[in-house]
């Protein structure tokens, strides 16, 4: 359907509900995120997104990774430079969670934007980024807290693969959870690459 004859747009029909969605207008997306055919199409496009959003993706989880785990922004040989290594063998199902979380963060915002094709579309699908990255943290960091002793998480104790690969700690401890509060870096530093990656994509879309 075309609207004046500048914006495409496609209506959706929902049960007794139809949604119009316009590339002027990304926010109207999120009301499909309660859909469950939202996710299914959010699957698809990853599994058949270039090569080149996969890679960026990765750098994504990379940056909300070292950022994310480093408050002081300390780039030296310090406790909170490694930080971002030792999260690692903490929890293998913390893991898990982390990459499939901060997967979902980074494309939900490449997709909204990428289809949108309009300048609006550029400039708000990105503000969602912050968002999406403080659920994606207190989720895996939740199963990180869930399945380990929180006790030894900043200690020097070495722990087994059992204790990594072990989905549930009876010694687990969630008022860890209030460490979420030092992951604010994760959220500039991941809206500032989500931009960057959109500008870069439209770059060589246009030029194609």
């Amino acid at each position: 359907m075309d609207f004046n004859g500048l914006n495409r747009c496609r209506v959706v029909e929902t049960g007794l509900m139809i949604i119009i969605q316009s590339p002027n207008q990304p926010l109207i997306i999120l009301f499909r995120m309660l859909e469950k055919q939202y996710w299914v199409e959010l699957k698809e496009y990853v599994i058949d997104s270039p090569n080149s959003y996969k890679f960026q993706c990765l750098v994504f989880i990379f940056i909300a990774n070292f950022f994310g785990t480093n408050p002081g922004l300390e780039f030296g040989d310090s406790d909170y430079s490694r930080l971002f290594l030792e999260i690692w063998t903490w929890s293998l199902l913390g893991n898990i969670v982390y990459v499939l979380t901060m997967t979902i963060c980074f494309y939900i915002p490449i997709r909204m934007a990428m289809e949108s094709k309009s300048l609006m579309g550029y400039i708000f699908s990105p503000l969602l980024t912050p968002f999406l990255v403080t659920l994606g943290y207190a989720i895996s960091w939740f199963f990180v807290c869930f399945s380990t002793d929180s006790s030894i998480l900043f200690s020097d104790s070495e722990w087994t693969k059992i204790e990594f690969i072990t989905p549930i700690s009876f010694q687990m401890d969630l008022e860890a959870m209030v460490m979420l509060l030092f992951g604010y870096n994760g959220l500039w530093t991941t809206l500032v690459y989500v931009y960057l990656v959109i500008t870069a994509n439209v770059f060589l879309e246009t030029n194609r």
